[in-house]
């Protein structure tokens, strides 16, 4: 039902970090299958190679988890618009292969960036080596050449640039030298402004013919103290910030979990994203009625991102989330309030952040033409014919998609 039909993807799977490998999938490989595949032994178990290289788990840990994930991003290819993207957010610890399997299935072609993100602002004084606060986040498009980017709202400091010293109607502007800085590009030629003031022969940013209109229009100032030239950029005509692929901006991991907490009054999720951080690659790429797809969904971040950009942009994206039902910890404050799965979790965050959305944005919500729907509904994967698909462990109320809107 969704070939073709989602804008925008975005996963946080698992960091094969050593603890958090629950997927149980029948593409997971035995150490001994690996190391006889890989040559290093035979049918029996003996070594059989002994050329100095190395034969602890390494191999076998990192074809577990692309095994885990190459046929989820084969089917995130299949789901996703012509037009689409898709985010994955991921660590030192796979990031390598995840981007050499990301290419062979989306197209190295279609590689649009790999994003630093940084997560962590003071330092770890405990590490051994480097302190880690930054993450990745890899970009990849259906089609690079059907892939449009929005640019980022103007900032606070990118405002303030922006001023109005001359009252000018036209409101705010900051001034861009209209002068090449090297010796190629650009037009050459002697410039006679519209008061007779005479600018010798160099090389300007723009042919002379542009540069006339804008003197017309009173959209140059003119240096006092040297024999440059200004053109007004005004604060109307700025689109947007074009993004950049390092985010110390978009929040970080300590934000993240006062979010989740101001929800349900007490740290029920630890790894979480922060809305920010999601609602930058929202805003990016998507417009007012795409769908957007997690199925790695976690606490459910992606679709409170959602129903927030939705209330303050007016727009009605709509989200699909799924999650393994993997078990809280039974010592966890998750478990003891009644939340037994990760998708527990994820169904009562979307609830609470509902309600939160229409009491905290009450005023902006009635202003709408159309009420915003912040429903959902919640689907478990019903019990299968396929012997071998029960034997995985997935049974009704086991693997539940958070939801989906």
């Amino acid at each position: 039902a969704y070939y073709g039909k989602v804008k925008m993807i975005y996963i946080d799977p698992p960091y094969n970090t050593g603890n958090d490998f629950i997927y149980n999938d029948d593409f997971k490989q035995t150490r001994r299958s690996y190391e006889t595949e890989a040559g290093i032994t035979d049918d029996e178990g003996n070594v059989v190679r002994d050329d100095g290289l190395r034969t602890n788990t390494g191999g076998h840990k990192h074809s577990n988890w692309l095994n885990m994930m190459y046929p989820r991003l084969f089917l995130a290819r299949n789901l996703l618009r012509q037009d689409g993207v898709i985010f994955v957010s991921i660590d030192d610890n796979e990031v390598h292969n995840l981007r050499l399997m990301m290419n062979e299935i989306f197209g190295e072609e279609n590689f649009v960036a790999q994003i630093v993100w940084q997560r962590k602002r003071g330092k770890d004084n405990s590490a051994k080596f480097l302190s880690r606060n930054h993450e990745y986040l890899l970009v990849f498009a259906r089609s690079i050449d059907d892939l449009n980017f929005n640019r980022l709202e103007l900032d606070e400091t990118t405002l303030k640039a922006y001023k109005n010293p001359d009252n000018d109607p036209r409101g705010a502007y900051r001034l861009l030298g209209v002068w090449a800085r090297g010796t190629q590009g650009g037009s050459k030629y002697e410039f006679k402004s519209k008061t007779g003031q005479v600018f010798s022969e160099r090389l300007w940013l723009m042919n002379k013919e542009s540069m006339t209109r804008l003197d017309e229009e009173d959209k140059l100032v003119y240096s006092p103290s040297s024999d440059k030239i200004y053109r007004k950029l005004y604060v109307s005509e700025n689109s947007g910030n074009i993004p950049e692929t390092i985010w110390s901006d978009a929040s970080n991991a300590a934000n993240a979990a006062d979010e989740i907490k101001k929800i349900f009054e007490f740290q029920i999720f630890d790894t979480v994203k922060p809305i920010p951080y999601i609602k930058r690659m929202l805003r990016l790429t998507t417009d007012d009625n795409d769908i957007i797809l997690d199925f790695f969904s976690g606490s459910g971040t992606t679709a409170h991102t959602v129903a927030e950009l939705n209330a303050e942009d007016g727009g009605n994206r709509r989200w699909i989330c799924v999650q393994l039902p993997e078990l809280t910890d039974e010592k966890s404050e998750a478990y003891k309030a009644g939340y037994h799965t990760i998708a527990d979790i994820a169904r009562e965050r979307i609830r609470r952040a509902g309600a939160k959305i229409r009491a905290d944005q009450a005023d902006k919500l009635a202003s709408r033409d159309a009420p915003l729907d912040l429903g959902f509904r919640a689907y478990r994967v019903g019990d299968s014919n396929f012997k071998q698909w029960n034997e995985l462990g997935f049974r009704p109320g086991g693997n539940s998609p958070a939801g989906a809107r």
